[in-house]
């Protein structure tokens, strides 16, 4: 258990490649070069220091050149105390900016701050019922972080999404049983009624403020939706 925090890293690190390979302009870098960065990337996020940087540079270049046996040399409790407490300082770095973003988007738009800090933004009225938390709902929405880089859509990819209220995270649940049939808002999702100081590995970083635009296309009868399951389960 003590290696597999280092080791998985190691491992995303590794299944990047390609992703560097493919980016625009990587054409103008060597190899080599490209293969160091990409061992960078799921590290990259973290705050280190100028001296911490110095020396995961010396260990990367010792271990290269076989100066020492990381098999017997490396204090696996070590480093993954020193990751625990790097993951920890940024999860309340991403957690301190997602509250700041969402004071802003409430304040100027207009928006209101339901439970639990929840920003909601309405863009379009809409004139239909609202679903409760066991309604099966429709809805096209796009994700992005407080950035504004998107990591999910149903509009690209041209389907709406189709799932029940309570099934989904608690920002959804509580945002959407407000909306209307036909609306479009803005949702702000703090961090704990999202993905929490987990996230979803190399997707969601952990205690990101997560921001959604949605639109709430119909509430779907049960009999509908069960045939809707069905259709896609013989597909």
């Amino acid at each position: 258990m003590k290696k597999i925090i280092v080791l998985c890293i190691f491992c995303f690190m590794v299944q990047n490649i390609n992703i560097f390979a493919q980016q625009k302009n990587a054409q103008e870098f060597t190899s080599p070069y490209m293969l160091g960065l990409a061992l960078t990337r799921n590290i990259s996020e973290y705050d280190f220091t100028a001296k911490e940087i110095q020396e995961i540079v010396k260990g990367f270049s010792d271990g290269l050149n076989k100066k020492i046996d990381y098999k017997t040399n490396i204090n696996y409790d070590k480093l993954n105390e020193m990751m625990k407490l790097k993951r920890e300082a940024l999860t309340e770095k991403n957690k301190k900016k997602g509250t700041e973003y969402l004071k802003k988007l409430a304040a100027e738009n207009k928006g209101k701050i339901i439970e639990n800090g929840i920003v909601y933004v309405t863009r379009q009225n809409g004139t239909g019922n609202s679903p409760t938390e066991t309604d099966t709902v429709k809805v096209h929405y796009r994700g992005s972080f407080i950035d504004g880089t998107e990591f999910d859509s149903s509009y690209k990819r041209n389907e709406p999404a189709e799932f029940q209220l309570n099934s989904v995270i608690p920002c959804w649940t509580k945002a959407l049983s407000k909306m209307k049939v036909g609306e479009k808002a803005t949702i702000g999702c703090p961090s704990d009624t999202a993905y929490g100081d987990n996230g979803i590995e190399r997707v969601i970083p952990p205690g990101s403020t997560l921001i959604f635009d949605v639109e709430l296309l119909d509430i779907v009868k049960k009999q509908e939706s069960q045939f809707s399951q069905q259709q896609n389960q013989t597909k």
